[in-house]
């Protein structure tokens, strides 16, 4: 029997490893085992009244290197045979690159520090796909958030071409830093609620006199798909099913 586990602690940990416990499949004929590493404090008791099938793994605390210890110590164990991260933050924060240096890089699936940048920078990555050469948006443009008279003027811009503007917190913002914006009169209150939102995260990362990156987009319609290739260093590569992050 193979042992999967998903680190992290929020709901989709122990979804995951549900589904891994009890889905049966055409093409791989074992059985498969799912396992929480951390999870939250609620986890196991409803698990148990749900008598699902799931283990869990704790750790010492909720960073990246008590992670890396409880992972790298259940795999010396045999306890589990693979692992997925599920918060963006334990990528940013090295996980990946703690369990490769102990021997099981072919044990995780994830990005290593260096490679986490394309979750965790938006700008960066925007440029990175310029490079390769991957469509994104249409246009857009990098500007200092504390200059809304600039902000202004890039929305203004991609109202009058594209009919809209996105405006985003270029880092980790757990899927909610990005703000539509379609017509001039919602400019100001849409900058002002993401400032608001997110001040505290740019003094921390930029302090008072750096300039706080923000990413403004020309405005896309259509409908979002989840396209998802697992890929090894060799070059290897399995192509999942397409996926949509909404209903």
């Amino acid at each position: 029997m193979k042992k999967i586990a998903f680190a992290g602690t929020d709901g989709r940990t122990l979804l995951c490893a549900l589904v891994i416990s009890t889905a049966k499949s055409d093409i791989y004929p074992e059985a498969f085992q799912g396992a929480v590493i951390r999870g939250t404090p609620a986890m196991p008791k409803f698990t148990e009244m749900m008598n699902w099938p799931v283990e869990f793994i704790p750790t010492d605390s909720n960073s990246a290197s008590d992670y890396a210890a409880a992972i790298i110590r259940n795999l010396k164990a045999g306890k589990i045979d693979y692992v997925i991260p599920m918060p963006e933050a334990l990528l940013f924060e090295g996980l990946v690159d703690e369990v490769e240096a102990a021997g099981f890089g072919k044990h995780i699936i994830g990005l290593n520090k260096a490679g986490a940048f394309i979750e965790g920078d938006k700008i960066k990555c925007k440029q990175f796909c310029r490079e390769a050469g991957i469509p994104v948006a249409q246009s857009w443009a990098e500007v200092d958030a504390k200059n809304y008279n600039d902000a202004l003027s890039v929305c203004l811009s991609y109202i009058h071409e594209f009919g809209g503007a996105v405006m985003k917190f270029p880092y980790s913002a757990g899927g909610k830093g990005a703000r539509i914006i379609l017509n001039s009169w919602e400019i100001r209150e849409v900058y002002d609620k993401l400032i608001k939102d997110y001040k505290d995260s740019y003094k921390a990362m930029f302090g008072k006199r750096e300039n706080w990156p923000l990413l403004i987009e020309s405005f896309m319609s259509g409908v979002e798909i989840s396209f998802t290739i697992l890929v090894d260093r060799l070059g290897n590569f399995q192509i999942l099913p397409t996926a949509m992050d909404y209903p």
